[in-house]
């Protein structure tokens, strides 16, 4: 039996009630398991994987791809997509050139690089020119782009890189792990552990999942992080703060605010919290008695 073969029939056990046996999934600890997750995305089906402390899914970033992936999450297909890139390629999403002037470039990198020193995080600012609509926002005349990214300790981002090298786009559609509050009526937070996630989404015949190695591990190694869908932070906009140039909270995730705030001070920039980021995203709760 071939792997993905093999992770079709572990869905379906899972469909009929059965206990999932994650050991057979496929593994971000694998170099072999990352290149079928990879190629999986390169042909176009959607996966789910493990990223930081708890789990997202990819897809390819077509406008096709993008809308069946809205639609199977219960959302309007035109709703517009994160990003999911490399570290390497987080700064060719966005234009710098109309920068506030106290927000320079080279000090918006260096922010981006100490979160991304953290763990998890979103960053939303203007977009660069050559994303397409689908993959873009708008936050009053501004186009604006957002990618959520995983930090550089994550094994995500070698499936990422791998699957980048061979599709045109240098980024893929990244998006939390939950069946959306358009179809269920209610916030349904993103999920931190692989077989809950599987049976929401069994609706998806050919989505891949690959896990983390030790979901144990993922979650110690973010102490302080919540599990759920990442904080995202904005650098678009001109904003002040105790007199203070400041960075803007678009959504109040799995970084707390405080630890947000602790490393603006090294920058010297305060924290504006838009409405909203007023209130912060509900962690998933598993009942496993049941």
């Amino acid at each position: 039996m071939s792997r993905r073969q093999e992770l079709s029939t572990l869905m379906a056990r899972t469909q009929s009630g059965y206990e999932l046996d994650v050991t057979k999934l496929l593994c971000l600890a694998n170099d072999a398991d990352i290149e079928l997750a990879a190629e999986a995305l390169v042909e176009g089906l959607p996966v789910a994987a493990g990223f930081a402390n708890f789990y997202v899914i990819y897809t390819r970033a077509d406008a096709a791809t993008v809308a069946q992936m809205n639609i199977w999450k219960g959302r309007p297909p035109e709703q517009t997509g994160s990003i999911g890139t490399t570290t390497l390629r987080i700064p060719t999403l966005f234009d710098f050139s109309q920068q506030p002037k106290n927000l320079p470039e080279k000090r918006v990198l260096d922010v981006m690089e100490a979160f991304l020193n953290e763990g998890p995080i979103g960053f939303r600012g203007r977009a660069a020119a050559d994303l397409p609509r689908h993959m873009c926002g708008q936050d009053g005349d501004v186009r604006t782009a957002q990618t959520i990214v995983p930090g550089y300790r994550c094994r995500s981002n070698k499936l990422v890189a791998r699957t980048i090298e061979q599709v045109p786009e240098r980024y893929l559609y990244i998006t939390s792990a939950n069946i959306s509050s358009h179809k269920t009526g209610t916030e349904e937070p993103a999920h931190w552990k692989p077989a809950p996630l599987i049976f929401d989404f069994r609706h998806i015949v050919n989505m891949q999942l690959i896990r983390h190695e030790s979901e144990v591990v993922a979650h110690e190694t973010y102490p302080g992080y919540a599990e759920m869908s990442t904080t995202v932070i904005s650098f678009h906009r001109e904003a002040m703060v105790d007199g203070r140039p400041a960075i803007r909270l678009e959504r109040y995730g799995s970084m707390h605010v405080d630890h947000v705030r602790s490393l603006l001070d090294r920058f010297d920039l305060g924290l504006e919290i838009a409405p909203s980021g007023k209130d912060r995203l509900q962690q998933r709760a598993y009942d496993f008695s049941r």
